[in-house]
């Protein structure tokens, strides 16, 4: 915690967290899981960042895999679990709003490739099947 008053030179502190390197194989992961539950509800895992001073910005959030020279490089996946007996989980991404500026954007860009005969990525979204009748709702007719 800092508690001076200096905007350029009294920064909180910073937590870092890294797995262990290794020379020839594999690097160390990390793992963060909420607490179960025998009979009730498990934990919540929450990343994010806190609210700005009144003369600055909040600080971002930032998800990514590190680059790879010899091969494939890593996934991002975010999925939600499925369901015995109840719904299955939502995955929603909200974009900020404003009352003074532009709203947020949400963008999705597939990845591109230099490599003959080979295709860029795809950007695909599919709704779930359904039993209702109605169309809209992953049904048929």
């Amino acid at each position: 915690e800092a508690l001076g008053e200096n905007n350029y030179t009294d920064h909180g502190g910073e937590i870092k967290i890294s797995g262990g390197r290794a020379f020839a194989a594999y690097g160390g992961g990390i793992e963060m899981t909420s607490g179960e539950s025998l009979t009730t509800s498990s934990g919540s895992v929450l990343v994010g960042t806190a609210d700005s001073g009144t003369e600055g910005v909040s600080g971002g959030a930032f998800f990514r895999t590190g680059n790879s020279t010899a091969g494939d490089s890593g996934v991002i996946s975010f999925r939600s679990g499925p369901s015995t007996g109840g719904q299955g989980g939502d995955l929603t991404f909200y974009v900020g709003d404003s009352d003074t500026g532009d709203g947020g954007n949400l963008v999705q860009v597939a990845g591109a490739t230099a490599a003959p005969q080979m295709n860029g990525g795809l950007l695909g979204i599919t709704g779930g099947t359904g039993s209702s009748m109605d169309d809209t709702y992953g049904g048929s007719e």
